[in-house]
């Protein structure tokens, strides 16, 4: 949410990407502003529903390890995010989405108790090279954002 907040601030403080805001015509912060709301809404919701989850469970559910396990997955990705932001121009786009997105899909798929057997983890690569496809005919074919 802090990130939506962030992100949502400084295009209402760039003059420039507001200034062919006109008619039925949306400019270039169309895009940013609804991924952003997105961001924004979907974070809200996921606080909510963590706090009615922690006041629905009581003392139960405020042992060291569940909340070490609740910080330690988002703290990840916000690091392997970075990392995959800095080799992004070196890789390129579609290598650099398919290593992360395959990789987040392992450890998610393991965190909600699947087994890493031959097929699971094939699959899994699938999901992954699927969601860069994806992404990548959205952003290069449909949006027409140049890629590195």
């Amino acid at each position: 949410m802090a990130l939506a907040a962030f992100g949502l601030r400084a295009l209402a403080r760039h003059p420039s990407l507001t200034e062919f805001d006109f008619g039925t015509d949306p400019g270039p912060v169309l895009l940013p502003r609804l991924l952003l709301s997105s961001l924004g809404v979907g974070g809200g919701l996921l606080a909510v529903h963590g706090l009615w989850k922690l006041i629905r469970a009581g003392r139960r559910s405020l042992s060291f390890p569940l909340q070490l396990r609740q910080v330690l997955l988002p703290a990840a990705f916000a690091l392997s995010l970075g990392g995959y932001v800095a080799v992004l121009k070196p890789v390129g786009f579609r290598l650099a989405t398919a290593v992360f997105a395959t990789l987040w899909v392992l450890l998610l798929t393991r965190q909600m108790g699947g087994r890493w057997s031959v097929r699971m983890v094939a699959t899994m690569v699938a999901v992954g090279v699927g969601i860069t496809a994806a992404v990548y005919y959205v952003l290069q074919g449909f949006v027409k954002v140049p890629l590195p």
